[in-house]
């Protein structure tokens, strides 16, 4: 039964985030979060620039996306092919 809840919770995210974007004069009493991890928005987040998605990340999560944005970024920009560093992989033994 956590499905239910789960959507509920999810649509008051959403909801937060269009009252945000076009009722001025309700944000400081509404908190946005990340869009990753859930963090309640502060003070260091990052707000994504693009103009119509204006997505929340905490700090550690936009550095761990590496500074894109999944809500706005086409996903074969962010296919692991496309988005990964020689550095960044990892080799498993078989």
């Amino acid at each position: 039964m956590s499905r239910p809840e789960t959507s509920d919770k999810s649509a008051r995210h959403r909801l937060a985030d269009i009252l945000h974007r076009r009722c001025p004069l309700l944000r400081p009493w509404l908190r946005r979060r990340c869009v990753v991890c859930q963090a309640p928005e502060t003070p260091e987040s990052y707000v994504c620039q693009t103009p119509d998605c204006k997505a929340v990340y905490c700090r550690s999560c936009w550095d761990d996306m590496r500074q894109r944005c999944p809500a706005c970024t086409p996903r074969e920009e962010l296919s692991s092919s496309a988005f990964s560093d020689s550095d960044d992989d990892v080799t498993y033994a078989e």
